[in-house]
């Protein structure tokens, strides 16, 4: 009877044992997870960022309406990433200014198109931001008091030239 609850004792030793290392391999490999998504997202995102910025420089003329603006750049990061990122998780952020001079002093541009894409020769600078619907994302808004968000930055010359077709 002795040896009978060493054995059983002993059992339960190694289930508890088993159960334990289970627990903290699952942690583990989460991390993992998490640290390979947050560099996957992070080029996605600077790739979308850059596929904007890069539209808006090459457009022939500035957009007509915030609207079109943003169509624009939605149109740009399906072009480049496909319909693999849902638009209503990205925030576009899109300043102008005149020159590098004006965007290192935080001064946006003044001209006519200056909230609309910017004229030829301005400076455009995109900011995207993505907030993950997952877990871990969930988990960090609703427990960090700030918005955290993976964030990218573009920074562009816009090329348009006035008078060509």
């Amino acid at each position: 009877m002795k040896a009978l609850r060493c054995f059983w004792s002993a059992r339960q030793a190694t289930a508890l044992e088993a159960v334990c290392s289970l627990c903290f391999m699952v942690v583990m490999v989460g991390g993992v997870f998490e640290v390979v998504n947050t560099f996957f997202v992070s080029d996605l995102l600077d790739r979308a960022a850059h596929a904007v910025a890069r539209d808006n420089s090459l457009q022939k003329q500035a957009a007509a309406t915030e609207e079109q603006l943003l169509e624009r750049a939605l149109a740009a990061i399906r072009a480049e990433l496909g319909d693999g990122v849902d638009p209503d998780l990205l925030s576009i952020d899109i300043d102008v200014y005149d020159n590098p001079s004006t965007m290192l002093r935080g001064e946006l541009s003044a001209g006519e198109s200056g909230l609309l894409g910017g004229d030829a020769g301005d400076m455009v600078v995109v900011r995207l931001g993505f907030t993950p619907g997952t877990l871990i994302g969930w988990m960090q808004k609703t427990l960090l008091s700030e918005d955290v968000a993976f964030r990218t930055l573009a920074v562009i010359r816009n090329e348009r030239t006035v008078g060509l077709p």
